[in-house]
């Protein structure tokens, strides 16, 4: 009888092993999905933002350690580094990417000016270009005092300077009589408040007429300002002061309905 069970025994014990060996070997899991939060960012121009990307495998289940590389659209609206931080840099949108082993995912950054990025610049009026009031023959083709050509800078410093062409400067009412007005200094900008102000501080003048650099009239007088729709245009609205920022027209008071004379400055 042993002789009968021993061959049966050998025959269940291989087959045994045989039916182990033949177990499928676990899954690798590979990446096919890349998340990129958050998937939509607004930042102004000089801030950051924070983009994180999550890494899954084809079952949807989280890899870490995953090397992920980041990449901008269009960086002269947006930068970023190699952990997914975001510069503003410029106005506009971008799309920014993180990629793992050929997966990517993105999200979008929209990247705004401030009110104070938006003025800087250089503001013009001419006969032809921005108006500074009665454009007429007899006040001269920007106004008050006869301007003609009106040129205003603003710098990303808090530093302005202006320049125009005025006959007052011709009528020996400043030091050097060459028909050109300049004057320079600092300014600041309000814009909680709408129209938002902005207080010219001058600092340094050759028509003290006008723009006089005294300690006890800065800030000069400029009125209000407002831009348009499309930030191409600084609409200027008047005070009544005679240490005034910018050129003024002749009637500078309020008229009978109580509105200030205006003018309007163009973004070059």
């Amino acid at each position: 009888m042993k002789k009968r069970w021993i061959p049966i025994l050998a025959v269940l014990v291989v087959g045994g092993f045989f039916f182990l060996g033949c177990e499928d070997d676990p899954e690798e899991a590979e990446i096919t999905t890349v998340e990129v939060s958050p998937g939509s960012a607004s930042i102004f121009k000089d801030e950051a933002q924070q983009f994180a990307a999550t890494v899954l495998d084809q079952d949807g289940s989280e890899m870490s350690g995953v090397s992920v590389s980041w990449a901008s659209s269009d960086e002269s609206v947006a930068t970023v580094d190699a952990i997914g931080l975001a510069i503003g840099v410029g106005e506009g949108s971008s799309t920014i990417s993180a990629t793992a082993n050929g997966a990517s995912g993105s999200g979008s950054l929209t990247v705004s000016l401030t009110t104070e990025q938006l003025i800087v610049g250089t503001w013009t009026a001419d006969s032809t270009q921005g108006d500074m009031g009665n454009a007429t023959l007899s006040s001269g083709s920007l106004a008050g005092a006869g301007w003609t050509t009106y040129e205003l800078t603003l710098s990303s410093d808090g530093s302005f300077s202006a320049t125009g062409a005025n006959p007052y400067d011709i009528y020996g009412e400043s030091e050097d009589i060459d028909g050109t007005v300049n004057y320079s200094g600092t300014y600041t900008i309000d814009d909680t408040q709408t129209p938002m102000e902005i207080d010219l501080t001058c600092t340094l003048s050759d028509l003290e007429l006008f723009f006089p650099t005294t300690a006890e009239v800065q800030p000069l007088q400029n009125g209000i300002f407002e831009l348009n729709d499309d930030n191409t245009e600084l609409t200027v609205q008047y005070g009544a002061e005679l240490a005034f920022g910018v050129p003024r027209p002749t009637e500078f008071l309020t008229d009978s309905l109580g509105v200030y004379d205006c003018g309007t400055l163009v973004k070059q």
